[in-house]
């Protein structure tokens, strides 16, 4: 035994499960190399708080600089309030297991996106396999889901769902146009005044075709009889 203070420091006890005890029961804070290792000791603020590179450790272990886990790192499952991998100053956003092999992400307390055990994705969707689909997107009604564009933004494309109208839509969100395209060619245009052009892409007209070769004809078909 090694008393310090009154304290016990070290005990050593021999049999079946020998075991190498320090500070067992003691006041004292213990210091190891520096300061590289801290043990709380009970008359302190950092009672059985154990610091790796500190020496005011805050949590049960709480390590100062970079760490590596070789083989799994295991956790609670944790919550969209209090995700299992969060951030220090940010504990309601991080990561979580919503459910049997299930992965949450959320910010302010709120889970934002899901990955299903099938590999479906939900963001503003708590169950993506319910759609049968690999991305299931859902927002406020009457509004834009998604947004594609370049990097400078110039362009949006986006879809929008509109409850009120009971209609999706599919367009372009800022004053361009919209194009639809086969074969990695574009087919039709809609200018954002509403003219529609088929085999042109500056309609002058509520519906302009335009041939590069020949005339550019249009075919109607229909039963006889149908009104």
């Amino acid at each position: 035994l090694l008393y310090a203070g009154g304290d016990e420091v070290i005990d050593y006890e021999e049999g079946a499960s020998s075991v190498l005890q320090i500070a067992n029961g003691g006041e004292a804070d213990i210091s190891i190399g520096g300061g590289n290792m801290f043990i709380g000791g009970s008359q302190g603020s950092y009672d059985a708080k154990v610091g790796i590179g500190t020496s005011t450790p805050t949590a049960k272990l709480d390590i100062a600089g970079s760490t590596r886990v070789q083989g799994q790192l295991l956790g609670a499952d944790g919550s969209a309030g209090a995700p299992a991998l969060s951030f220090n100053a940010d504990a309601e956003t991080g990561i979580f297991k919503a459910a049997a092999n299930n992965l949450a992400f959320s910010t302010g307390g709120s889970e934002r996106m899901r990955i299903s055990d099938q590999g479906n994705i939900g963001i503003g969707d708590t169950n993506p396999d319910a759609s049968g689909v690999r991305l299931t997107v859902k927002g406020a009604d009457n509004s834009y889901k998604a947004f594609f564009g370049d990097t400078d933004g110039t362009v949006k494309v986006g879809i929008y769902t509109a409850t009120n109208a009971s209609k999706g839509s599919i367009g372009t969100q800022t004053n361009h146009k919209l194009g639809l395209i086969a074969g990695d060619a574009d087919r039709v245009t809609i200018l954002p005044s509403g003219n529609v052009g088929i085999g042109t892409g500056s309609p002058s007209k509520l519906l302009h075709l335009d041939s590069s070769s020949g005339y550019a004809e249009m075919r109607l078909s229909g039963t006889s009889g149908g009104g």
